[in-house]
């Protein structure tokens, strides 16, 4: 591992011939963890700057998930949206790699996201079953084709009932229909939140923390 990626603290890096950008969060200590965790996390819409993942690793990533001391990485979207092969193409790329430079097991990662990088998240995880231990989708609703596969990995998803975006019944038949194929699925409600309040999702992935451990040593 190079000395910058043992740094600990919040870097903003360049992936790939073509310069794409990520930010990513170190944890203190990452060169002594033996066991070392991932979370990828997709970002929202909107115009796509240099580092915009910037926003939901320090808005949503870090405050939610700081207590679990793994390494987040927040990638810009590439190609406008992150349902499509170029953006899925990006997303696998770096975790492989950040994967061999961390020596992480992936039965220790993540993909998770919100509302747009929710919505990939569905995308990218239904594309890759065996390369994620679980998923966690916030404010987002999927397309049909991420439902109509098999879904050997826990899932999470939270939504608020106030969403003005994407609808919670939507997502409510989604979870059930998951839930009668036997998918390992869990929705947790959140109340009084509107779809663009993202601080007001921060306890409830909080609370999710130890769903994620569980999902974690189940598959140690």
């Amino acid at each position: 591992m190079n000395q910058f990626l043992k740094e600990p603290g919040v870097h903003k890096n360049i992936f790939s011939r073509d310069d794409r950008c990520y930010s990513i969060y170190v944890p203190e200590g990452i060169a002594e963890q033996k066991d070392p965790s991932l979370i990828m996390l997709l970002h929202w819409g909107g115009p796509v700057y240099p580092f915009k993942g910037l926003e939901i690793l320090s808005g949503l990533g870090i405050p939610s998930f700081a207590g679990l001391e793994a390494i987040i990485a927040s990638p810009d979207c590439p190609a406008g949206r992150w349902d499509n092969s170029t953006s899925e193409s990006y997303v696998m790329e770096l975790y492989r790699w950040l994967l061999e430079q961390y020596e992480i097991e992936n039965q220790k990662t993540l993909l998770a996201g919100y509302s747009l990088g929710g919505i990939g998240t569905w995308y990218i995880a239904a594309r890759n079953q065996n390369e994620f231990a679980g998923a966690l989708i916030v404010s987002a609703v999927p397309l049909d084709e991420s439902v109509n596969v098999r879904w050997p990995m826990p899932i999470r998803v939270i939504h608020s009932k106030h969403d003005e975006v994407f609808r919670f019944e939507d997502t409510v038949k989604t979870v059930d229909l998951l839930k009668k194929r036997k998918v390992s699925i869990d929705l947790r409600v959140v109340e009084g939140v509107t779809h663009y309040d993202t601080y007001g999702f921060i306890e409830p992935l909080k609370n999710s923390v130890p769903w994620i451990e569980n999902v974690w040593s189940q598959n140690h």
